[in-house]
């Protein structure tokens, strides 16, 4: 019964990115010898993430509000909107303070192989966004080959909009991602961003 139990939880523990069996146990280990209130506290915030945190009617970052500070700040630049696959990507890069435009959460990248299509991203919602002030996509999928093709794609919808298309730089080493970026790499990125 107790060997089950931490079976089961240590399974479900492993499918989280970047954990694998062992790791997944060592974490149910943790949890089983850790006093009560780090339990309980532990399981109050992922309630109260789960319960609070959605993403933005916009653009899809993770917020609490129904239009998350991004979108509803009217000091941003709002002729750009710089593509991400997802909202700790939005993190890392604010965190350079280098960018002053808007942004569009895509919630993957396509990966065919994964069962994630165009279909299965944010794409229509930046379709709808798109207007006469859009000026600049800038795409800042992962420079890996997921990354590229989502790229690709994305660019092939909106090139005959007469909308400047441009990629981040090689700043950041192929087939990393952008949410581990040294903020060196990305500035770099983001400054010297390529025409697509």
């Amino acid at each position: 019964m107790v060997e089950d139990c931490i079976a089961s939880l240590s399974k479900l523990i492993s499918h989280m990115p970047g954990l694998g069996p062992k790791s997944a146990r060592r974490i149910v280990s943790f949890i089983l010898k850790s006093d009560e209130k780090y339990t309980a506290d532990l399981i109050r915030l992922i309630t109260d993430a789960k319960e609070k945190i959605h993403p933005c009617s916009v653009c899809g970052m993770w917020t609490e509000d129904e239009i998350c500070p991004i979108c509803s700040d009217p000091d941003r630049e709002r002729d750009r909107i710089l593509i991400v696959e997802n909202s700790d990507d939005i993190l890392s890069i604010e965190s350079c303070k280098i960018y002053d435009g808007l942004y569009h959460v895509l919630g993957g990248r396509i990966s065919p192989i994964t069962g994630v299509y165009p279909e299965n991203l944010n794409i229509d919602k930046l379709k709808e966004r798109i207007d006469e002030k859009t000026t600049e996509l800038i795409i800042a999928t992962n420079p890996n080959e997921e990354g590229d093709i989502t790229a690709e794609y994305i660019k092939k919808m909106f090139v005959s909009r007469g909308i400047k298309i441009s990629r981040l730089a090689s700043g950041i080493q192929s087939g990393s991602n952008i949410e581990f970026a040294s903020q060196r790499a990305i500035i770099s990125s983001i400054i010297n961003r390529k025409d697509c």
